[in-house]
């Protein structure tokens, strides 16, 4: 699943994300003699930003992928997947649940005959 696909949170459903970022560098913060203003629109200029493209439901604050990456986190994954199966009968539900359950089984056979291997 793509991040871009996300229209709100599955979580919560709030309509905003944010991305953690880390900046460092020195500001220079221009005053006048006189106190009034100066133009200050390029103090934040020589700033070193880096961007993780880690996005956080603005509410909830949970994680829900990278969007830089446009990837989905898997749990928020399975939670657009259960919220899609909203209104389905218990049986096609119990199906999905099962059919998730196996594949997961399947990739750690997988993954340890590949382990194995090596």
């Amino acid at each position: 699943m793509r991040f871009q696909d996300l229209e709100a949170c599955p979580f919560c459903g709030c309509d905003e994300f944010y991305e953690k970022q880390q900046t460092r560098g020195t500001i220079h913060y221009r005053i006048r003699f006189d106190g009034k203003e100066t133009d200050n629109s390029d103090m934040y200029d020589s700033l070193l930003t880096m961007y993780s493209g880690r996005a956080y439901c603005n509410d909830c604050k949970r994680y829900l992928g990278n969007y830089i990456k446009d990837e989905v986190g898997k749990v928020a994954q399975r939670k657009c997947f259960e919220n899609s199966l909203e209104g389905e009968s218990q049986e096609v539900k119990d199906f999905f649940k099962k059919a998730i359950a196996d594949n997961k089984e399947f990739q750690k056979k997988i993954e340890s005959e590949r382990v194995r291997k090596w």
